[in-house]
């Protein structure tokens, strides 16, 4: 996979998941729309607005806000992808737990067509490696291609933390469903990720021996004959 149809694939999920947004946006404001219109005109028309549609009015506002936050979050995880694509080739260095984090929003909804959840734990502060973001985008789209291939229906945790021996990125599995073991086998077997152009291979490994809901993206750790 290059970077042109890793940034293509998650540019159309986001866009998906933005869709989504606003088509549930224009239905809470259409019925918050008619509600108010007929309390304009007072009277009668007032009156005969049931009471179930008042609360049902006041829970849609309370949607849209959610739903402004959510294509608010979508839009920034865009402009970093675009930022990204832009500096790809000249950026020596990107922060793992912010690239982790706008992945899982990018890629929220071809996740949710293979049944999964994709979660990035919050760090403290940020975790620096110097890769360009979009290899690491790669290197992320691939572990979740693996998943998506083995049947998904799988919830996937990234973690960026630093080990002894360099920066990478902590993949957890969380609750799945019947086909979980055979995303364990396939991560399990995966062992070297697409090295990028600079001659890197990000491996991903079992965090520990005998591991089958941890493993390890290392980034960098070593370099491709």
């Amino acid at each position: 996979m290059d970077r042109s149809e890793c940034s293509s694939r998650l540019l159309a999920s986001a866009m998906h998941e933005m869709r989504n947004a606003l088509a549930v946006i224009r239905e809470c404001v259409g019925l918050a729309s008619d509600v108010a219109r007929l309390q304009a005109r007072g009277g009668e028309a007032a009156r005969s607005i049931p009471k179930g549609m008042t609360a049902r009015t006041v829970q849609d506002l309370d949607e849209v806000q959610n739903q402004v936050s959510r294509a608010s979050e979508i839009a920034d995880a865009v402009d970093f992808l675009g930022e990204a694509s832009a500096a790809s080739g000249r950026s020596a260095q990107c922060d793992l737990a912010r690239v982790a984090s706008v992945f899982c929003v990018l890629a929220r909804r071809r996740a949710r067509a293979f049944h999964m959840e994709l979660l990035a734990e919050a760090c403290e502060e940020p975790v620096w490696c110097a890769r360009d973001a979009m290899d690491v985008l790669i290197d992320l789209l691939a572990v979740f291609d693996i998943c998506a291939s083995a049947g998904g229906d799988v919830q996937v945790r990234f973690k960026a933390q630093r080990r002894k021996e360099g920066p990478g990125v902590l993949v957890s599995l969380g609750a799945g469903g019947a086909t979980r073991d055979m995303v364990v086998a396939a991560l399990a077997g995966s062992g070297s990720l697409m090295p990028d152009q600079g001659g890197w291979a990000s491996r991903l490994v079992p965090w520990v021996s005998g591991d089958a809901k941890h493993f390890w993206l290392s980034l960098g750790a070593g370099q491709t004959a």
